[in-house]
């Protein structure tokens, strides 16, 4: 069980990890189920109910609360129907994932839905992302010497996430965040 796939996303994405997420929530007739193959971190096919490539992809990344199982393995492109070098993941709806999960976990996939879910929250609906300095960063984490929690807080950056969510997430208050954000951001990791 997962509160948040694009958590478990965002670690297969991180541990350059191939195989294949597979994913459930409801029961009955409201039983939703989709899958996600993935070639060194990257998302390379996506399924959900109807929906194929990106748009299954971007619905998944939306789920909280499910169950999910990952089958570590080989997946090379020559196994699919596409090869990784075709269009880039997102870049048409009609295109099939063929390339990276990067352009979707390091910015906004919907944000414009993410933010109404905290209106009238009394809390900015701020999603911060990384800069191409934060990109290299969480490539090379020995080059920085950044402490642990702006560390943390750096990986769960994915301009999907409120300042809300990152800082539930963080078990930390929403000012306390608020301040490594910021201090983030004077360093050049992020943008808010």
């Amino acid at each position: 069980m997962t509160d948040s796939l694009a958590d478990i996303i965002q670690v297969i994405y991180l541990g350059n990890r191939n195989g294949t997420l597979t994913v459930e929530r409801g029961k009955g007739k409201a039983l939703e189920e989709g899958s996600i193959v993935f070639f060194g971190g990257r998302a390379i096919e996506a399924n959900a109910g109807r929906l194929r490539g990106a748009a299954a992809f971007n619905y998944l990344n939306t789920w909280h609360k499910c169950r999910f199982s990952f089958v570590d393995g080989v997946t090379t492109p020559s196994q699919l129907s596409q090869s990784p070098s075709d269009e880039c993941l997102g870049m048409t709806s009609s295109a099939p994932i063929t390339d990276s999960v990067e352009h979707i976990i390091t910015a906004p996939l919907n944000q414009k839905s993410a933010m109404s879910n905290y209106a009238g929250s009394g809390i900015p609906s701020a999603f911060p992302v990384l800069s191409q300095l934060g990109e290299a960063t969480l490539q090379h984490p020995e080059s920085t010497q950044l402490s642990r929690v702006h560390r943390r807080l750096l990986l769960l950056i994915n301009g999907q996430r409120s300042i809300r969510e990152l800082a539930r997430l963080n078990v930390l208050s929403y000012k306390e965040v608020r301040s490594l954000l910021n201090d983030l951001e004077q360093a050049g990791f992020i943008k808010q």
